[in-house]
């Protein structure tokens, strides 16, 4: 089936939104992809290495303002280089416009609970929240963690903005099921729904195996963790700012 948000780059795929398919198809299409079939791999690691270096500055960015320098500086070093960052930052992933995304929402929700947002803030904030939802349904959590930070900070009206952005990429991603096939759209979102995963299911996808001989699974992380809690708990901001994504 054919419309107007497919194309032969990006055929109908309804288990994932389809925003990092489409911009993948369009990073192809530039480099001179008319077809699926020549696409190549080196035509979609470009887009996945800028979101990965763009996280990392927004991430220094972010913890910048939370945490002291060093500290700061010290995440943002942990984060560019751990494997698992390396690793899957040439690959064309979803998760690798969530990231960002998540991070640009969450600075922008600290320049608004300092009283720095500028007049569009909480459009690019709300805009923010919708694309991550068109990347991936997870990323509902986006809109869900700003609108808690605003509202724990006070701003209970402004979370509204967040909320609003996540509940409208959900009925972009239903409509665009709609469009190419209702049925299938259906039975895709009752496939999923069935793939639960237990409370332990994001340490596991910390802990999983890093695809390079070993696993996760040592001291070293489990007390970065730690260390995480005890920054939150002295720094105020910087627990809130990390609590609600976490």
């Amino acid at each position: 089936m054919s419309t107007g948000f497919t194309s032969p780059l990006v055929p109908p795929n309804l288990a994932p939104p389809p925003l990092f398919s489409l911009l993948v198809g369009a990073q192809a299409w530039l480099f001179g992809a008319r077809d699926l079939g020549d696409v190549t791999t080196a035509m979609t690691r470009p887009l996945a290495i800028t979101l990965g270096t763009l996280s990392v500055l927004l991430m220094y960015a972010l913890a910048r303002r939370v945490l002291p320098t060093g500290a700061a500086v010290i995440g943002t070093v942990l984060f560019a280089t751990a494997p698992v960052s390396v690793l899957l930052g040439r690959v064309a992933e979803s998760e690798a416009l969530l990231s960002p995304l998540l991070l640009l929402a969450l600075l922008l929700v600290a320049r608004v609970l300092s009283g720095e947002a500028g007049r569009w803030t909480m459009a690019v904030i709300a805009t923010c929240c919708t694309a991550a939802t068109l990347t991936k349904v997870p990323g509902l959590a986006t809109g869900l963690a700003c609108a808690a930070i605003l509202k724990v900070g006070g701003r209970s009206r402004l979370a509204l903005y967040p909320l609003g952005g996540a509940v409208a990429g959900l009925a972009l991603y239903v409509g665009y099921g709609w469009l190419i096939d209702w049925k299938q759209f259906l039975a895709v979102i009752s496939d999923q729904a069935a793939r639960r995963e237990g409370v332990l299911g994001a340490y596991e996808f910390v802990a999983s195996p890093a695809g390079i001989g070993g696993t996760l699974r040592d001291g070293w992380w489990l007390l970065g963790w730690a260390g995480l809690a005890a920054l939150g708990l002295r720094y105020r901001q910087g627990l809130q700012m990390v609590l609600w994504p976490v």
